[in-house]
């Protein structure tokens, strides 16, 4: 049987599971979200189709006789010069437009939105394609005119080459157009909030699916039980300072299976940590080594930016972040607030319905291997309405929306818990309105909202 991990009653089923490695996904997604990667695919693909079209040409010479083909491709080598330097230097000047729209779009974004959604707008894939296009077919150009001889007796006109670089300036000025359209639209506030919201939604669903799960107090004292029959004890040290982006859960429960350790995480993705800090507990019923714990911190990748591979509350500060800027004197724009709180209560409202994982993770053998920080409903609650609260704690507009979409939640919850946690949010908003509206309308109209809880 293979090797493999679960979560004791959660979204693993009871046979382990075999997943990708969690670096291998990080690296892909740090690709992914790079600006020059595709480009780059791009135009070695460019180059690359370059060879092969003129390898095609040497050993079959293609000129129509008639028909629209001929009418393009006649004129020699002299007008095949003319017609790959013309599209070489308009896709060399289209790419700087692009590049310059591209800067331009990533200005606005920081002084709008906020820095850290620049990195929504790199990751935007058509914003890439253009610019790879672009500048893959410069280059494509440039090996062709490169190919052209008509001196003494050899003449070589690659014809297919040349109406491949034709059809493909065609293709680039409709994705120009395309591209203009895009962009207009991706700075949109409503735009960039829907897209965040979406990967928020995304993202939670894929941490913490709706599923059931044991009590965790039992698995605690499980946990805290087997630890006693552990006589060897070592801490994990961190050595670098940086965000914790992401756990290789898997290693780590083999790790753990293999030399029958226990492993209690202290922290968990997007905390900030700093050298001198204890990364883990290990409990083993042997000699526990530094081996053991380096290979602990190599299950561990930190960086210098928080990531979302598994930190499902980048995505909760990123529109909070936006909501805050919008309700700052400087801005004072509602109505983006209010569209954030409205997108926020999606994926909390899902939080509010599901049993969270409880954090301990099972080898193959169904025992205890893991023990994990995970996120809370309560701890998301405090990310993702704590600060708008407080920015909004004079505007009886934003106060009022957030008791109506509390309620929602409230409403579509059964567990006790989390109503008390809505419940105990739901409080802070109407004390803060009780100490900052004068206005006996506006008042009433928060009065009569917070009553619907009771």
């Amino acid at each position: 049987m293979p090797r493999g991990w679960h979560w004791r009653g959660s979204f693993y089923n009871e046979k382990p599971v075999k997943t990708m490695k969690t670096k291998i996904k990080y690296f892909l997604d740090a690709l992914q979200s790079s600006f020059w990667f595709l480009p780059l695919i791009i135009i070695f693909s460019a180059i690359g189709m370059a060879f092969l079209l003129l390898y095609i040409d040497s050993q079959w010479s293609y000129l129509p006789t008639s028909g629209l083909v001929w009418f393009i491709l006649s004129g020699g080598a002299e007008s095949a010069r003319t017609v790959l330097s013309t599209i070489a230097s308009a896709m060399l000047g289209m790419a700087t437009t692009v590049f310059s729209i591209t800067l331009v779009v990533l200005t606005l974004a920081s002084s709008q939105f906020g820095p850290r959604l620049l990195r929504n707008f790199m990751y935007d894939r058509l914003n890439q394609v253009v610019l790879g296009t672009f500048i893959a077919t410069f280059v494509f150009c440039l090996i062709v005119l490169k190919s052209v001889h008509s001196e003494n007796d050899y003449l070589f006109v690659p014809n297919l080459s040349i109406l491949f670089a034709e059809l493909l300036t065609i293709a680039n000025v409709i994705l120009l157009i395309v591209f203009i359209h895009h962009t207009s639209v991706s700075i949109q506030a409503d735009k960039v909030i829907s897209d965040i919201s979406e990967q928020l939604s995304h993202s939670v669903r894929k941490e913490l699916p709706s599923t059931q799960t044991l009590n965790s107090t039992e698995e605690r004292k499980s946990f805290e039980a087997s630890k006693e029959g552990y006589l060897y004890r070592k801490e994990v040290r961190n050595e670098k300072n940086g965000y914790l982006q992401a756990m290789d859960y898997e290693s780590l429960v083999e790790l753990a299976q293999d030399q029958k350790l226990l492993i209690e995480l202290h922290y968990r993705p997007g905390d900030f940590l700093i050298p001198g800090m204890s990364l883990a507990l290990m409990s083993g019923q042997k000699l526990v080594t530094d081996d053991h714990a380096e290979a602990v911190k190599n299950a561990l990748i930190m960086g210098k930016i928080r990531s979302p591979a598994q930190d499902v509350e980048f995505a909760i500060h990123q529109l909070v972040e936006i909501a805050a800027r919008a309700l700052s004197p400087g801005v004072n724009d509602p109505y983006t607030a209010l569209t954030c709180i409205d997108r926020l209560t999606v994926p909390l409202s899902y939080l509010a319905q599901i049993h969270f994982p409880s954090g301990y993770l099972y080898d193959d053998e169904a025992q205890i291997r893991l023990s994990t920080k995970r996120i809370s409903f309560a701890g998301a609650m405090d990310a993702a309405f704590n600060l708008i609260r407080q920015y909004g704690s004079g505007s009886p507009t934003i106060l009022i929306r957030l008791l109506e979409r509390f309620h929602t939640m409230y409403v579509l919850t059964d567990h006790k818990s989390h109503q008390q946690t809505i419940l105990r949010h739901a409080k802070m908003v109407h004390q803060a309105g009780k100490d900052s509206i004068t206005e006996g309308n506006d008042l009433q109209d928060l009065q009569e909202r917070f009553g619907r809880f009771l």
